[in-house]
């Protein structure tokens, strides 16, 4: 028997060793891991229904407003300041910015080399402070009311971020332009993504556009997580006349559903763009459980945010 015989055979029982017991044993442990996950969604979609229920009693006028437009529109524009929360959110998202404002494109695309959306950086990731401006800002009793009357759930942070995109992302291949590209982020029922702009934005600052609920026939799309071009927008028969542009002055604020108005974003000219982008949204969720085992349910970044919206 050769050498080359002899490896062929030794993998062959490496395999067959495999597959008869680590695989039916890796098998088995997944299923588990699935069912404790399907048992820790179940109960904290419960938890947050229960504190949706209680928040509907001290909901304020404005909170009640912002939910109505989010039913009728899909989307919400105000400011910091007309939500009577504190300006600091602005000048502390400003001071986490103060690094990344001279970068160039080239300089981003670097540092996110084998990442996805090279367009971008988040600058808010490695922030280890447990208490920011920013909790408090999420943490705000409109806020979470507006979501538990929108959602029926009490809202759950899955993403909280500070991403800062250097001008020029607007001319980037088609093949490299990602969500600058239109989509929807239905893998949920509902969601709300609440944005903030600490140096406000203009269409060359690559304003966020999207197509209020009137305008955005869902069965136009159903390929999620696919993006479609501006030329797609058309053939689906999409009206470009009734794109919204979220621009404004430091502290802008806007409210929408991402799951139910076609958007894109970060289509930066020549301006940069920082935005703070939250996404509070239901636990109910349509992915599998092999997505969702090692998902938002098991990340610790956010617990005590998560705990504090209970609340």
């Amino acid at each position: 028997m050769t050498a080359r015989q002899v490896l062929r055979s030794l993998a062959r029982r490496v395999r067959g060793y495999h597959e008869k017991y680590l695989g039916d044993v890796g098998y088995l442990a997944r299923q588990i891991h699935y069912r404790q996950t399907a048992w820790r969604e179940r109960d904290e979609i419960s938890r947050r229904q229960a504190a949706a229920a209680r928040n509907l009693d001290r909901a304020s006028p404005q909170a009640r407003t912002i939910a109505a437009a989010l039913e009728r529109d899909g989307y919400f524009i105000t400011s910091v300041d007309k939500l009577g929360l504190s300006p600091e959110v602005v000048s502390y998202c400003r001071r986490l910015a103060e690094p990344a404002i001279d970068l160039s494109l080239a300089d981003i695309t670097k540092l996110r080399s084998g990442g996805s959306k090279i367009y971008w950086i988040d600058l808010y990731g490695d922030v280890q402070e447990e208490c920011t401006p920013i909790t408090a800002f999420v943490g705000s009793r409109d806020i979470a009311d507006v979501c538990s009357i929108y959602l029926g759930q009490a809202p759950f942070v899955h993403e909280l971020s500070l991403y800062h995109t250097p001008a020029g992302a607007a001319w980037l291949p088609p093949a490299k332009l990602a969500s600058q590209n239109w989509h929807l982020d239905n893998d949920r029922p509902r969601r709300i993504k609440l944005f903030m702009l600490p140096f406000g934005a203009d269409v060359e600052a690559g304003a966020t556009m999207f197509l209020p609920k009137p305008h955005a026939p869902l069965n136009r799309y159903r390929n999620f997580p696919a993006y479609f071009d501006d030329n797609q927008f058309r053939a689906f028969g999409l009206d470009p006349r009734q794109i919204v542009h979220f621009t404004g002055d430091a502290g802008a604020v806007l409210f929408f559903d991402t799951s139910r108005l076609y958007h894109c974003g970060s289509r930066t000219k020549s301006k940069s763009r920082t935005v703070l982008n939250i996404d509070l949204s239901p636990v109910t969720s349509y992915l599998p459980y092999p997505q969702l085992a090692n998902g938002p349910l098991r990340r610790p970044r956010f617990a005590k945010l998560n705990e504090l919206l209970l609340r």
